[in-house]
């Protein structure tokens, strides 16, 4: 009797563990940055994944566009966008991390990483947002949205 409660145990166990399990397949990613000292036409950078389609966006203060690029990324490399994401444990983050008065100086800007993979949704803030000090699975995020995005930054 008991082994057949184990089985049971571990069917059901099984069943969990899949239906939690994201492949990285349909991933959106936004990845904005805005305020701290910088030129008005840079206020807000954003940098987006979307249906194997990267931007880059710079916007001023009052929202106007003042850059754009886009352009188109592989099957392959789109899914491991999300996998690289996924595995950087993006779904186990805080929603927020906020760094210590010490540890910035005044006008830093502020961050938030947007992620939609397979449904499964999660927004992480940073504020203020100094890279270096990003906790390390954010960094990782980071490099992975700024790698693909590489070629048609300006």
């Amino acid at each position: 009797m008991r082994i057949i409660w184990v089985i049971i145990a571990l069917s059901i166990a099984g069943c969990i563990m899949q239906s939690n399990e994201v492949k990285g397949e349909l991933v959106k990613v936004t990845y904005s940055v805005w305020g701290g000292i910088v030129s008005e036409e840079n206020y807000r950078t954003i940098y987006e994944i979307d249906n194997n389609q990267v931007s880059f966006t710079k916007m001023t203060r009052n929202g106007s566009v003042s850059y754009h690029s886009n352009t188109s990324i592989t099957d392959e490399e789109y899914k491991r966008i999300g996998l690289n994401i996924v595995d950087a444990g993006i779904f186990n983050m805080l929603d927020e991390y906020n760094g210590t008065a010490a540890d910035y100086k005044d006008g830093t800007a502020s961050a938030l990483i947007e992620v939609d993979i397979d449904g499964k949704t999660k927004s992480v803030r940073i504020n203020p947002y100094v890279e270096k000090y990003a906790p390390g699975n954010v960094q990782k995020i980071l490099f992975e949205v700024k790698r693909v995005t590489q070629g048609i930054q300006r």
